[in-house]
């Protein structure tokens, strides 16, 4: 028969049973507070999170998803709950489109994307949401929300309730072996939960794509990996530098001003923008929400930063569009008013040219006014080329011809540079105004001569290319073919404020009475409203390169046409419609000097009544197509309606492109560009009959 053990052995046995008990405590309290930290930084994150299982059930809700969508996990057990409750409009396209489950990630890997999210008072979110599957678990971060005070009181009570079960099990453990034994098996199962709580934690913010710090004393004390990416520094690093030393002098003082009124308590706005300075010396915006928290029981700030730069680039770029859009607004305005000026200064001078010969001692001075004119005309055809008005006669050309023709003619006049041309063989044609391409090309072979007022070296290049080659965020080309021009110097190049203003009209960075300021602006305005596209590349020192893409066209080249022959005289009535009085009273005379007789209308209304009461008679009529009131595609209308055939020449200060080019769709005979001399406006009216 075996022997009692002794009181001794029992008592040796009961104090050792106690140590193992307070060794446990021990290693509970780590644990637990590894758990409170890692769980207090997800609870308090500003996003909404959910936690589901791989058979797609959900296993966790943090404190923020309810408060912003009125669910608990209960109320959404699984993802049919959340089809049906949060995402009803998402559900019933992704089961119409059969791809209902194609939104949930591979393993080990994220997936972001965009969902209308219901809550349960029935209003819709938008919600970016990312999604990452770490071993059995689907993680989804989905917006930042900080109120945390229902997760915190469950966590306390769940503290309160584990504390009171410890003090249980360890009473137990004095009375009987048994009891102790089922103790450390429990104690055993909880450290098991709280590791892996910590590493589901851990997660959480390793693979966050945003940054996330906690700044205490000034320092970075906690920072993941995201946050080293944006900045470049190292952990190491970080904590060696005070974090106002990271931000941009022109922020610095207002983000230290924020960061110690929230440490104090005060209520400082959670979410905005500021400058920082990445390691190697980059400017980077970033958009910052932060928290008050407790971190190793001391004050601390935990900030969630996204990166902004890109978005604040484009808003930057979309400005400067916006303004530029604006700008030719006006200066096509300009442009139009100011044809009609040189329209009756043009007419009266071509009425004097016509009566006198080359012995009248004013033929010099008048035939010097028909250059000024000429001057004038091509200085606005530079204005409405910059607000996108400038095509005047399309056809399909070939840029090769183009370029070559130009840059032979341009070589001859800077020998100190060196033209090299690499032009592809079965060049796509593009339909074009000849003369505005002509002065595109001549516009950018003189700001690579003045790039290079020592001499250097133009590059001339096309290509076939379709809309893949064009790289500019600013563009969203149509598909198709495309004829790429690059003009390439080794000039003194641009800096980044200069790039910036290039294509403002009036910008020069020439000396007084040395430029104009409108021939890069011109460029833009003509390549725009040919339908095609400029990108540049410029650097000080190192030159520039301009790419220029034209939609290709399937069209045949056309064959150059003859402007040749002196004025052309005709018989027959037109009614001549303007509401410009000097440009109306002009048109008369040249016409009449033509042999034509002439009805005068000066609005539209008294077009109509002259039509009609002489729609027999009238053979041609003339129409300026921007008029107050009644305008010439509206007369246009009323005119057909009362006869269907009529014959109506467009007139404007503007060019072919937009209203005119839709009327000679619509039926109109001819165009004709403002200003006008009289052997122009004479062969235009006989083509036209």
């Amino acid at each position: 028969m075996s022997s009692k053990p002794s009181y001794d052995q029992l008592a040796a046995k009961v104090r050792q049973l106690e140590q193992q008990s307070r060794e446990l405590k021990r290693s509970q309290a780590a644990l637990q507070k590894s758990e409170a930290l890692f769980r207090d930084l997800v609870e308090k994150l500003p996003f909404p999170i959910a936690v589901g299982t791989a058979d797609l059930k959900t296993a966790y809700m943090n404190p923020s998803f309810t408060a912003v969508f009125g669910y608990t996990a209960e109320e959404i057990p699984d993802q049919r709950a959340w089809r049906e409750k949060l995402m009803p409009d998402a559900q019933y396209r992704l089961e119409k489109s059969g791809e209902v489950d194609k939104w949930i990630p591979s393993r080990d890997r994220t997936a972001t994307f965009i969902r209308r999210f219901t809550d349960k008072s029935g209003r819709e979110h938008d919600i970016i949401v990312h999604t990452v599957q770490l071993e059995d678990r689907y993680y989804n971060i989905l917006e930042d929300i900080t109120d945390r005070k229902q997760a915190e009181e469950k966590l306390r009570k769940a503290h309160e309730i584990l504390e009171q079960r410890v003090e249980e099990r360890t009473a137990d453990l004095l009375k009987t072996n048994q009891q102790l034994q089922e103790e450390i098996s429990q104690r055993n199962r909880i450290e098991k939960a709280l590791r892996e709580s910590e590493e589901k934690y851990r997660q959480l913010v390793e693979n966050a794509n945003d940054a996330i710090l906690v700044i205490q004393d000034g320092v970075i004390k906690f920072a993941n990996p995201t946050t080293l990416r944006m900045t470049g520094y190292s952990m190491e690093d970080l904590i060696k530098v005070p974090f106002v030393d990271l931000i941009h002098p022109a922020d610095k003082e207002l983000m230290a001003d924020r960061h110690r009124r929230r440490i104090q308590g005060e209520d400082v706005v959670s979410s905005y923008a500021f400058r920082a300075l990445s390691r190697d010396g980059h400017e980077l915006w970033l958009q910052i929400n932060s928290v008050a928290i407790s971190w190793e029981d001391q004050p601390a700030i935990l900030s969630f930063v996204r990166d902004i730069t890109q978005e604040k680039r484009l808003e930057g770029q979309l400005i400067q569009s916006q303004k530029m859009e604006a700008i030719g607004t006006l200066a096509g305005g300009i442009a139009h008013d100011f044809n009609n000026l040189m329209t009756t200064i043009q007419g009266n001078v071509s009425l004097m040219l016509f009566d006198i010969d080359r012995s009248h001692p004013n033929y010099e001075n008048l035939k010097n006014i028909e250059k000024q004119i000429e001057r004038g005309a091509r200085l606005t055809s530079q204005l409405l080329g910059y607000a996108k008005k400038g095509k005047y006669q399309v056809q399909p050309m070939d840029l090769n011809a183009l370029v070559l023709e130009t840059s032979e003619a341009f070589g001859r006049t800077k020998k100190e540079m060196s033209i090299h041309r690499q032009l592809a063989e079965g060049l796509l044609p593009i339909e074009v105004d000849q003369g505005q391409i002509e002065q595109v090309l001549l516009n950018l072979y003189l700001n690579a001569a003045d790039a290079m007022p020592r001499g250097g070296r133009l590059e001339l290049k096309t290509f076939n290319v379709t809309h893949e080659a064009i790289q500019s965020k600013l563009y969203k080309p149509g598909k198709g073919q495309y004829v790429l021009l690059t003009v390439a110097d080794n000039g003194q190049g641009m800096d980044t404020e200069t790039q910036e203003r290039m294509f403002e009209p009036f910008f020069t960075t020439k000396e007084l009475g040395r430029g104009t300021g409108l021939g890069l602006a011109s460029v833009y305005g003509i390549i725009k409203s040919h339908g095609g596209y400029i990108e540049v590349e410029s650097e000080k020192r190192r030159g520039t390169t301009f790419k220029i893409y034209f939609p290709a066209s399937p069209k045949k080249i056309a064959a150059p046409a003859d402007g040749s022959g002196d004025m052309v005289k005709g018989s027959g009535t037109v009614l001549l419609v303007d509401d410009e009085e000097m440009v109306l009273d002009i048109g008369v005379q040249l016409l009449e000097k033509m042999g034509y007789q002439v009805l005068p209308a000066d609005s539209g209304q008294t077009a109509l009544k002259l039509f009609k009461a002489h729609k027999d008679d009238i053979d041609l009529i003339i129409v300026d197509i921007i008029m107050p009131e009644m305008g010439g595609g509206q007369l246009f209308d009323r005119l057909t309606k009362i006869k269907s055939n009529v014959k109506v020449l467009l007139s404007s200060g503007y060019s072919i492109d937009g209203e005119a080019r839709e009327l000679l769709q619509r039926g109109c005979k001819g165009f004709i560009q403002k200003p006008f001399s009289l052997k122009q406006l004479s062969r235009k009216v006989k083509e036209t009959l």
